[in-house]
């Protein structure tokens, strides 16, 4: 496959989900400074000659069309007759939403309808969501020609702890129990990644977001809100999946704001970065899962450190991960921790933290508490 993994880029290897609706030239030419880009499928039908120009201004970029993989969001049938959400909503019979036998579709994000993923959804013209939905991302997304693969929101593994208990998974009027709801929908799930991988074939990306039980049908997992719910269990998780994807690997982790437009939290933002270098994936920092369309740029983006060439280590409290031009650090700590170096690196020049981008020349640095620092070798 052509996209570069995180082994090729010699920067930090960079995703942006962009899901905003207003496309303007500006903001495709910013977006032709990422690595991965995601938009919403109907960009394709809204702004195609944005989407033209962050191809033509960066023609190694990947784009990846984002489409929920569990649910319908409401505006998809309201959308233009010639849009893809809404070619997507006028063709999903009832009987394929997932409920309660007293109400039919359910919803746990506001205006997302819940779809019935499972192997035992009602079979109608021979079809059920978890076959269809591959079927129409091949003819409808990726034979437009623009798409490089598939970002597929709401993969649940389970959904009873989401969208409550009294399920009915077969529309027999019989609300069904939690544990076999669940079971049910993780198989029929990954049935549906199994099937888009079939339908638009090895050359595409597949990231999938809300669990990693599906990590061997995907290239990558999103680990979205890092690190509000704590920094060991997704640090750790994603060095353990890594070997389980497809090729290129495309891990991602997205650190926002908590939809505060904060985008001057340096802090926040490094701690992200490191914390993505050093377990091996695409970083993205942005404002929160409302706001996932912002094109927030930062000096550490522009860091020469090459490749990593070390696997991650554990010392002193501190993760950190050696570069062919760099050296990467986080600490996950509550206390600012002192280390030495095993040669000697240079902190960056910063045009935005200069208290921290000194470009000071050091054998030992400080790293702050829940902070990260990128180094690089110095010339001469």
């Amino acid at each position: 496959m052509a996209v570069a993994s995180t082994d090729d880029i010699e920067t930090p290897p960079l995703i942006n989900f962009f899901l905003g609706y207003e496309l303007t030239d500006e903001t495709a030419t910013m977006l032709s400074r990422w690595d991965i880009v995601v938009l919403d499928m109907d960009q394709t039908y809204q702004f195609p000659e944005q989407m033209k120009l962050i191809k033509r201004l960066n023609p190694d970029i990947k784009l990846i069309a984002y489409i929920s993989a569990g649910e319908i969001n409401e505006a998809r049938f309201h959308g233009g007759l010639g849009s893809p959400g809404r070619i997507l909503a006028d063709q999903i019979p009832e009987q394929w939403f997932l409920g309660r036998p007293s109400q039919s579709r359910i919803s746990w994000w506001p205006g997302a309808w819940l779809m019935n993923a499972t192997n035992g959804a009602p079979l109608i013209n021979g079809e059920r969501w978890n076959t269809f939905l591959p079927r129409y991302i091949h003819q409808e997304l990726m034979s437009k020609g623009i798409w490089d693969g598939v970002f597929l929101d709401g993969g649940y593994s389970e959904v009873t702890s989401k969208f409550g208990a009294g399920l009915d998974i077969n529309n027999d009027g019989i609300v069904d129990d939690p544990k076999t709801v669940d079971e049910a929908y993780r198989d029929g799930m990954k049935t549906l990644l199994q099937n888009t991988r079939k339908a638009i074939g090895d050359d595409r990306i597949i990231i999938a977001n809300s669990s990693l039980e599906f990590a061997q049908e995907t290239n990558g997992i999103l680990f979205e809100n890092f690190p509000r719910y704590g920094f060991d269990w997704p640090f750790r998780s994603m060095q353990d999946i890594s070997p389980l994807l497809e090729q290129p690997n495309v891990l991602a982790i997205n650190t926002n704001t908590n939809n505060l437009e904060r985008p001057n939290d340096y802090r926040l933002m490094r701690y992200g970065l490191a914390s993505t270098l050093i377990a091996g994936g695409y970083y993205s920092f942005d404002a929160g899962d409302a706001k996932h369309h912002r094109t927030w740029w930062y000096d550490e983006y522009e860091a020469p450190i090459g490749v990593p060439n070390s696997a991650p280590k554990n010392s002193s409290g501190l993760w950190s991960r050696q570069f062919t031009n760099g050296y990467v650090i986080v600490n996950p700590t509550k206390k600012a921790i002192t280390i030495q170096l095993p040669t000697r690196y240079q902190k960056l020049f910063g045009r935005q933290d200069p208290q921290i981008n000194t470009g000071e020349i050091l054998n030992e640095v400080s790293v702050p508490p829940e902070d990260g620092l990128l180094l690089v070798k110095p010339k001469g």
